[in-house]
């Protein structure tokens, strides 16, 4: 089996720095949109492909997908739930590449404990 098509990050320029130009915030299918993407950021690098490898990991295990949500915003809580709510230190870095209204919609939201990826696997498989 092959994964492919993870071509959606961009690496230009000098490494490490990105560019902004062609970057757009709707790439990925939803399922497998990182984060960042959710909240609308056009700053981003391979990591949201590595996000997508997980997303499409997790299904293969347990033939469900992680974060099945039909809209965004049920994305983006769905997505805490499960990795838990982002930290003092990772607002500060998601502040740098998010819109300020997206940043002040995670700051309101209630605090989630991340969940065990290997019980939640199991719990899945359960169920499935």
């Amino acid at each position: 089996m092959r994964i492919a098509d993870l071509g959606s990050a961009k690496l230009n320029g000098i490494p490490g720095e990105l560019d902004h130009k062609m970057s757009t915030p709707y790439v990925v299918s939803r399922y497998y949109r990182a984060p960042e993407l959710i909240l609308g950021s056009t700053v981003y690098h391979t990591e949201i492909d590595m996000w997508a490898v997980g997303c499409i990991l997790f299904e293969m295990l347990t033939r469900t997908p992680l974060l099945p949500a039909d809209e965004e915003g049920l994305m983006l809580l769905e997505t805490v739930c499960v990795i838990g709510s982002p930290t003092a230190e990772d607002l500060n870095e998601i502040r740098k590449i998010i819109p300020l209204r997206m940043c002040q919609v995670l700051e309101k939201l209630d605090y989630y404990k991340p969940i065990d990826f290997g019980d939640l696997i199991l719990a899945t498989k359960q169920y499935s």
